[in-house]
């Protein structure tokens, strides 16, 4: 998917997903691109292939659209086409919110805010996956004043996060977790109290908690085009999740492969519902009755997304041929094995599942393993500490909060 138009890639965020999708944008390309966000960040700092600009306050309305108009009238006086690409939540809201502002001077392939706000909140998403036969866990909602005397339709332990992430990522307080599982009624009531405590305000999901470990625990990632076309998907299962607690939900190690039924359910739910532009799913396998269910819909790429570029479906390419004109014509759906990493090779080898050793050692034998922040062509000294420092991390606090490993 070669483009003969040059571009300028202005990617919003400065985090290890706006490192991917700069790097995406380079090894396809070959070109180099702009960040824009709040605060300098470790995984895009000192790279050779971005340059970063922030900007105080980015990431509120206000400032993002005192900002935002301005860099756009500069950067048009380049000349060139400038694809615009959100990389978290609040960028996608933001990107969604202010489209007119927006339009006259980058183009994007985004999903429209009044789908947004029915996809945002995970309880509007899990309506629209019922509507459309989507499989989900069996879920209950529980606000402030409701929680304390729910009753359950499914038994212990069960899975409990924010409806509203964008809230609750702003929130700060002790033993914060992104989600968490109770054992039991008690810690349950621990657990909502303490986050209602912290000053949230929105409604809690409960969930069925299904049965099995991180290794039924599953990704993926799909571009949909201006028409609404799914054009890729590229799905991956989970070697190795992460443990620090306020990171739980995040992957560290990833399998892609030929997942077909998946992709098939994914791809099926996104056309139905006339979505545009990236979507990241997290699913998890029910053994119970033979079913991949959806946790989450992310409105673009996730942080470990980097892996379907590693997989040979890049990212920045899908987009970029979309919106300057030059798409395939043909959905493709990945196939091919690839082993993604955020961890030191020792930490993945120790702490994941047995039943997937075999497979982990046999793709680090053949060299099909990729680290997001490890690009041969952005190998400062700084930037090769950087990643040195993350791996030597992981083998720190991987035996602190999971034991010595099996």
């Amino acid at each position: 998917m070669n483009t003969s138009r040059p571009f300028l890639p202005v990617i919003l965020g400065t985090d290890i997903n706006t490192y991917g999708m700069a790097r995406s944008f380079h090894e396809a390309y070959g070109l180099r691109s702009l960040a824009l966000g709040r605060s300098r960040q470790y995984a895009t700092s000192d790279s050779a292939i971005l340059d970063v600009d922030v900007y105080p306050n980015f990431d509120t309305d206000p400032a993002f659209r005192d900002q935002i108009a301005g860099i756009g009238r500069e950067l048009s006086r380049r000349g060139l086409p400038l694809l615009l690409v959100p990389c978290s939540d609040t960028y996608v809201e933001l990107v969604s919110k202010n489209r007119e502002l927006l339009e006259p001077y980058f183009l994007f392939n985004c999903v429209s805010e009044d789908l947004r706000q029915k996809l945002e909140n995970k309880q509007d998403f899990y309506r629209s996956c019922a509507e459309h036969g989507l499989p989900y866990p069996a879920t209950v909602v529980v606000n402030k004043e409701s929680f304390r005397t729910v009753e359950l339709p499914f038994d212990f332990p069960v899975a409990v996060k924010a409806d509203d992430s964008i809230a609750y990522f702003h929130l700060h307080f002790a033993d914060k977790k992104k989600a968490y599982q109770a054992a039991d009624r008690a810690e349950l009531m621990l657990i909502l109290e303490t986050v209602y405590e912290a000053g949230y305000g929105g409604d809690m999901i409960l969930q069925d908690f299904i049965p099995g470990g991180m290794e039924t625990m599953y990704v993926l990632n799909a571009y949909v085009d201006q028409t609404g076309q799914v054009r890729m998907t590229c799905t991956a299962r989970c070697a190795l999740d992460e443990c620090l607690p306020a990171d739980i939900g995040n992957y560290n190690a990833l399998l892609t492969g030929d997942y077909p039924a998946i992709d098939a359910q994914c791809k099926s739910y996104l056309e139905k519902i006339n979505y545009r532009g990236f979507a990241n799913f997290d699913l998890k396998f029910d053994h119970r009755d033979g079913q991949y269910k959806v946790f989450e819909l992310n409105l673009r790429q996730g942080r470990s997304s980097f892996y379907a570029t590693a997989a040979g479906n890049n990212l920045a390419a899908w987009l970029a041929a979309d919106l300057l004109g030059e798409g395939a014509a043909k959905y493709v759906r990945n196939t091919e094995e690839h082993l993604w990493l955020n961890v030191a090779k020792k930490v993945l080898l120790d702490y994941a599942p047995s039943e997937l050793k075999p497979e982990l050692k046999r793709m680090l034998k053949a060299k099909k393993v990729s680290y997001t922040l490890d690009y041969a062509r952005d190998q400062s000294v700084r930037r090769r500490l950087s990643l040195l420092r993350r791996k030597l991390s992981t083998l720190r606090y991987y035996p602190r909060f999971c034991g010595k490993g099996k």
